[in-house]
């Protein structure tokens, strides 16, 4: 991948081949301006321009991409574990209304949020630590192994969704017998958790959280419980059901139903108790140079003053800095001694 920077009518051909083309508005016309995909003033902007907005530009859009992906296989998923107790018939979990509002409704405003304003440090930091644009150049964040760290996570949590859920629901009846709607009360629990996990996950994910994020992120799974409402009334229950009124009155018999929210808190629990587990494991015994920076964006180890411990990641660390036994290190230093990031406090 190749960046072409110009500000004039013979930067033209340049920039266009290059795979991310920038001009400059200067004295020799708007031409490269004109054929760029981004433009700036002064070329002292092209540092602002990659380390602060390239970077968190590359790491948003990475989450997103994944996310998008996982919350969709453990939808999909589900699917084909209920294939196990339905025969491979092909009969549907969940109801096909409930079912279209997924990516449109449920699961929709948190990642949108995320993809706008998400950031893992500040401007400050991103400028004061180039090191961590080295993020982007090694694809640390997309790749195959980020892929199948998200399909496994994905594939894990359609386990406890689904599998915890019929533990509990298998045999029993949650309306009145004469009235009980079968696997149309079980599917509805199971997508609710799903929602739920799938919303948890991406606030887990969450670097710089505000009350917009946190927001959208609750937005997500009160939309479903407003939308089976309406969906549940009579004259609103026979959309998209192959059985007139299939979905009458579902949604509020689960919201009084101790067994169902029960399910739920369990089954958000065990799903999340792992993925919380492995994220402090690895941010305190083998921090990334993004984890330290973001400790001492917050104020600890001395804060954004004490940039030594991340200099010396990629072996830069200008000789007027470095003490004795800094200079006795050999240049080009790629594994940062966790040791020493314990001693400061980050």
């Amino acid at each position: 991948m190749t960046l072409a920077i110009g500000d004039g009518a013979n930067d033209v051909p340049m920039i266009l081949e290059a795979s991310v083309g920038i001009g400059i508005s200067g004295n020799e016309g708007m031409q490269a301006v004109r054929s760029s995909d981004y433009a700036i003033a002064q070329f002292r902007f092209l540092k602002r321009l990659l380390l602060v907005h390239g970077r968190s530009n590359y790491k948003r859009v990475s989450i997103v991409v994944m996310y998008s992906l996982y919350k969709n296989c453990t939808l999909v998923s589900t699917l084909f574990a209920f294939g196990t107790y339905s025969g491979w018939t092909g009969t549907a979990l969940f109801d096909a209304l409930m079912l279209a509002g997924f990516n449109v409704g449920w699961a929709f405003f948190g990642v949108i949020i995320f993809g706008t304003i998400e950031n893992d440090v500040s401007p400050a930091a991103a400028i004061a630590y180039p090191q961590l644009y080295q993020s982007g150049q090694q694809q640390r964040d997309f790749n195959m192994r980020v892929l199948l760290r998200w399909f496994l996570t994905g594939i894990y949590h359609t386990v406890i969704c689904f599998f915890v859920a019929s533990a509990i629901f298998m045999n029993m009846t949650v309306k009145p017998t004469w009235a009980e709607d079968g696997h149309v009360v079980f599917g509805t629990i199971v997508e609710q958790a799903i929602i739920a996990v799938v919303n948890i996950k991406l606030l887990i994910e969450t670097n710089y959280l505000t009350n917009y994020s946190l927001f959208s992120y609750i937005l997500g799974w009160l939309l479903f419980v407003l939308g089976g409402l309406i969906h549940s009334l009579w004259a609103m229950s026979s959309f998209f059901t192959q059985i007139p009124y299939e979905y009458y009155d579902i949604h509020p018999v689960l919201l009084w139903s101790i067994v169902g929210w029960f399910t739920q808190l369990l089954t958000i629990v065990i799903a999340m108790i792992p993925e919380l587990s492995l994220k402090y494991i690895l941010r305190t015994y083998f921090p990334q140079p993004g984890d330290i920076v973001k400790e001492l964006d917050n104020g600890h180890g001395g804060g954004l003053s004490a940039h030594s411990v991340v200099a010396e990641w990629a072996g830069d660390l200008p000789a007027s800095e470095m003490g004795e036994e800094d200079k006795k290190k050999p240049l080009g230093v790629k594994k940062m001694d966790v040791r020493v990031v314990k001693k400061s406090n980050v």
